[in-house]
């Protein structure tokens, strides 16, 4: 058995581009054999000129970004010779065809495949959602150390629950995993990647289990939470509290609420109103704020927070204050944190997090809005979903007569 050697090309063709450069290719063959019929020329995709190639240490000099050239080259020519190794030990024997067939769709494997769709999920989607591709693509990684669009098949999806199952995960979360790996999958096909079998997602069956009760609060634990008083020491305190109550009720997102400036609202007629996007269903709100838990005053609840925080930013930042996040831009971990001290401090026996504001709002708005109105409001993409909050508001209602003494 002879292994695949590794080299590389300059101009093979002899002709120089516009610009007068040529291609750099990466050559495999196999020893001894004739170089037009036993040759894989794979692109580099690096142009340089003669003057720039150096091809007896077959690296690239005097050029601008040479090293990065140098180490695309060195990194490219070790990726492959890794792949020759692996499919050498999975199948006994490693042909040039199974080389050029994996670098026609640009990836060596599903995992660099994987890799690639999340970094181009980012900015696009939400944290929380690119964390879970992250931690997904980790666990698959656990189960198996290699994995090719060949090997995915019903077997392979079969022994990832398992596996994710002995680990002891809930039912939910396991469904959740499943969730990411089968949209990748999906990307796989769309985008013609060679899955013999297609999606294997179609034969299995993800087992999802019950999901736990949504936390929310009472209009009365948010009065207590908002009248809860601060040492001068404790501002990260007091604006974790503020954002959150301006969650309470706008029902934002906490990824949208973290980035919220005095850009993100508009000024109509002397009032301001909310206009964010959703990185997570793409959809648009638009919240006039008077409009929303008025209080006793001129100015409703979240108006009296965002001129306090538009205020506070004008006094730290000056003129610069108007690119600046209102309520802070901490991690959710960090927000979680203080939420369970405040929880503490307000006597509410309640696991406070940032969703909780916003399953505050849906819950409170369900009997008080149209169905419509209250989707467009939590900005969903499907009515199913905003009817969760409905039918968890009549269970309230139900329970609240259930308590009413008749006689």
């Amino acid at each position: 058995m002879s292994i695949i050697r590794f080299s590389f090309k300059y101009n093979k063709k002899g002709k120089l581009n516009k610009r007068g450069e040529a291609l750099i290719q990466l050559v495999a063959y196999k020893p001894k054999s004739k170089r037009n019929t036993k040759h894989k020329y794979l692109s580099t995709e690096i142009y340089v000129r003669p003057d720039q190639w150096n091809d007896i240490k077959a690296i690239i000099t005097n050029h601008p970004i040479e090293a990065r050239y140098n180490f695309r080259l060195s990194d490219m020519k070790a990726k492959y010779q890794k792949k020759v190794i692996e499919i050498t030990n999975r199948f006994g024997e490693c042909h040039l065809e199974d080389l050029e067939r994996d670098r026609s769709s640009n990836y060596l494997s599903f995992y660099e495949f994987f890799q690639n769709e999340i970094d181009i999920c980012k900015g696009v989607k939400a944290k929380a959602t690119i964390s879970t591709y992250d931690t997904c693509l980790s666990h698959i990684k656990e189960f198996r150390t290699s994995l090719y669009f060949t090997d995915i098949n019903y077997s392979l999806i079969e022994g990832f629950d398992r596996h994710l199952r002995r680990r002891g995960m809930r039912s939910n979360v396991i469904a959740k995993y499943h969730s990411k790996l089968r949209f990748m999958i999906n990307q796989a096909i769309k985008k013609d990647m060679d899955i013999p079998g297609g999606n294997p997602y179609v034969k299995f069956t993800v087992k999802s289990g019950e999901s736990r009760p949504r936390v929310f609060l009472t209009m009365q634990e948010v009065k207590r939470i908002e009248e809860l008083k601060f040492n001068s020491d404790e501002f990260f305190l007091e604006r974790e509290r503020d954002g959150f109550l301006f969650s309470c009720f706008t029902a934002l997102r906490n990824e949208t609420n973290k980035v919220l400036s005095i850009k993100t609202f508009l000024l109509v007629d002397g009032r301001y109103h909310l206009k964010a996007k959703s990185n997570k269903t793409d959809k648009y709100i638009n919240i006039p704020l008077n409009k929303v838990f008025p209080s006793d005053g001129d100015y409703s609840k979240p108006e009296i927070l965002l001129y306090k925080y538009i205020q506070l930013n004008k006094d730290i930042y000056s003129t610069g204050y108007a690119s600046k996040p209102l309520f802070g831009d901490t991690c959710n971990q960090v927000s979680n944190k203080r939420l369970k001290i405040i929880a503490k401090r307000a006597g509410i026996n309640k696991n406070l997090t940032t969703h909780v504001g916003r399953h505050t709002f849906g819950t409170f708005m369900a009997d008080k809005i149209s169905l419509h109105y209250l989707q467009a409001m939590l900005q969903h993409s499907k009515i199913s979903t905003t009817m969760k909050y409905v039918h968890l508001n009549e269970r309230l209602v139900a329970e609240g007569l259930d308590k009413v003494k008749w006689k």
